[in-house]
């Protein structure tokens, strides 16, 4: 009895610690289960606590077999390397699921970082260098003067509307950017991409969840797209190779192409 006692409670243990990391990193729903409480540890505390009830149980119950039959002998081995192997499984399970809960911190400890040294208004400096044609893409490399479109010349105005009047005035000779101006943009542009990169190159290699940093910086990562092919493609380069590779189409509600709205042509 006391035998199949321990057996019982390192099932169910197993069962609850997979219900908890199935909640809690992969949203499933598992009725009666997760749903003891999904915002915290309760699921696991349990099923820690039914675990070191079983082993409990089955020492007793060694104990008291341990000068049985050769048939209570045999049906022991058998017992007890089945709750070796569920504890096994449930130690597997509770691994993973810390190793999934560090990358997670890991995520978001990497999204506040990168919230704190990201440009402001890094949305318009984004969206003034998908408006760059050719042309303008190489000059600005150059840092020469850069010739705006209309439009472009709002969107970089927006883009570095946190400075004084004054000096932005001085990166604008008309519509186009003078080369002080070039070089403030580009240095904008770089820091954007390049911090946006490194999140990326986390997600891709398993340091970041990829789900959670693509839910949170879907459009922004769309956006980049656009701006990171279209550079490379007019000076044939190979720049940001993660932030091309990450995949954030289903997590966007519009077309990437409509996230800064229509391009002048």
């Amino acid at each position: 009895m006391l035998k199949v006692s321990s057996l019982v409670c390192f099932i169910i243990s197993v069962i609850l610690a997979a219900a908890f990391i199935g909640s809690r990193y992969f949203g499933l729903h598992i009725p009666y289960l997760t749903s003891l409480d999904r915002q915290s540890e309760t699921t696991l505390v349990i099923a820690y606590s039914l675990l070191l009830i079983g082993i409990i149980l089955e020492s007793v119950a060694s104990e008291r077999t341990a000068h049985g039959s050769v048939r209570d002998q045999t049906i022991l081995r058998t017992a007890g390397t089945s709750a070796g192997i569920v504890a096994g499984v449930f130690a597997v399970l509770t691994f993973w699921g810390e190793q999934q809960r560090s990358v997670n911190v890991t995520s978001l400890q990497l999204l506040v970082e990168l919230e704190k040294s990201r440009p402001t208004n890094s949305r318009f400096c984004r969206c003034a260098a998908t408006e760059l044609d050719g042309r303008a893409i190489k000059s600005l490399r150059e840092r020469k003067t850069v010739m705006l479109s209309e439009r472009a010349r709002e969107l970089v105005a927006v883009c570095f509307l946190d400075l004084k009047p004054d000096e932005v005035e001085r990166y604008f000779s008309g519509s186009s950017l003078t080369e002080s101006g070039a070089t403030a943009f580009a240095g904008r542009l770089n820091l954007i991409l390049g911090a946006d990169e490194n999140i990326a190159f986390a997600a891709n290699n398993g340091i970041a969840s990829r789900e959670m940093v693509v839910q949170e910086m879907a459009q922004s990562l769309a956006v980049d797209q656009i701006v990171v092919a279209r550079i490379n493609a007019e000076l044939r380069t190979n720049l940001f190779p993660n932030i091309s590779k990450i995949q954030v189409g289903r997590h966007l509600n519009v077309p990437a192409s409509d996230l800064c709205g229509k391009r002048e042509e």
